[in-house]
This record gives structure tokens, C-alpha cells and sequence, in this order.
């Protein structure tokens, strides 16, 4: 199943005083969650501990988020990366019966 990483789930984790974030390949993180994450120096990490946002214009690796499967990636139109998102959330709720009772 698909885990989707908000600028919210940041936000709580910075306050619990956390400032690293392990994804795996079923991680889907927000643009906002991204950008959040890059303005309060929170490093997120994919599960083999190699840091996957590092979207900064002088970072040599810009545009390399995406880790193994992961698709929020820093070079996609934020259009595309929206498109991602929804589908990823439709996913989740058809999974768990839900998409039926919301589009009744």
C-alpha cells in the first residue's frame, strides 16, 4: 500500500523534535511536503540510506528524488506530480472501499 508523506506529516514530525525521514518505494511525498522538507532542513532518506530530496539548483544531483519505485520527483512538471498524487490517493481508496461511498 501506498504511504503518502503531507507537508502536515513533516510539520509533526519537526515538532517531535525528528529531522530524518526513511521511505521506501511505496512512498509518495506532496510537493509542499517536499518543499517544506527542503526549507526546514529535513532529510529524507530512502531505505537503503541514500538522501533522496535534493532538489537545491546548485545540488549536482537536482531533479533526484525519485528512489526505487518512489514517484514524487523534482523534475516533473508540478502538474505531472499532482497527477501522480491523485491517482496514488484513488488507489488507496478503492483499495479500502471507499472511492464507491465517495463518488455515490
Amino acid at each position: 500500500m501506498k504511504k503518502l508523506i503531507t507537508e502536515r506529516t513533516l510539520r509533526d514530525m519537526k515538532k517531535e523534535g525528528k529531522t530524518t525521514l526513511v521511505i521506501d518505494g511505496n512512498t509518495i511525498i506532496t510537493p509542499l511536503a517536499r518543499d517544506y522538507a527542503r526549507t526546514m532542513d529535513i532529510a529524507i532518506i530512502d531505505e537503503n540510506g541514500e538522501q533522496t530530496l535534493s532538489c537545491r539548483a546548485t545540488s549536482a544531483a537536482a531533479g533526484a528524488v525519485q528512489t526505487d519505485g518512489a514517484r514524487a520527483t523534482c523534475d516533473k512538471p508540478m502538474s505531472k506530480q499532482v497527477e501522480i498524487i491523485v491517482e496514488a490517493v484513488m488507489n488507496v481508496l478503492k483499495e479500502k472501499g471507499l472511492l464507491d461511498k465517495i463518488l455515490r
